[in-house]
Formats: C-alpha cells, sequence, structure tokens
C-alpha cells in the first residue's frame, strides 16, 4: 500500500507541473491562437482529472485503509 501511494504522488504532481506550466505558457504569451488554445484547454482537463483521481490516495490516506476485525 505504501508503494501505491509514492505512485500517486508522483502521479499527482506531475499532473500538477503540468497544468501549472501549460498556465503560466498562456499568461506569457506562449500559447497564441485558437488551436493552441484547444490544446491548452485540453492539457489543463487532462491533468485537472488525473490530480483528482489521484491526489486522494496519498492526502488522506485513512481513507482507503481496510478495516480491522
Amino acid at each position: 500500500m505504501k508503494a501505491l501511494r509514492i505512485v500517486c504522488f508522483v502521479v499527482s504532481l506531475a499532473s500538477l507541473a503540468t497544468g501549472l506550466g501549460s498556465a503560466i505558457s498562456v499568461f506569457s504569451n506562449g500559447i497564441v491562437g485558437g488551436d493552441a488554445f484547444a490544446q491548452y484547454k485540453t492539457t489543463l482537463l487532462i491533468s485537472t482529472i488525473v490530480w483528482f483521481l489521484t491526489a486522494p490516495f496519498w492526502m488522506v490516506p485513512e481513507l482507503f485503509r481496510r478495516k480491522k476485525g
């Protein structure tokens, strides 16, 4: 179970970095044009979904532990 927490931690941080990196590139005028903005929206959507799917496993591990007894 500890290995799963580490994997979820790494994956969620990678998705967070991807989302932040794409947002920073938009605000620094790195992404210009309709097609590039569509790619930004898709990247942000995917990174948000991955973040919300993986973050609970390492942030609140008590939610997913098996109860003894």
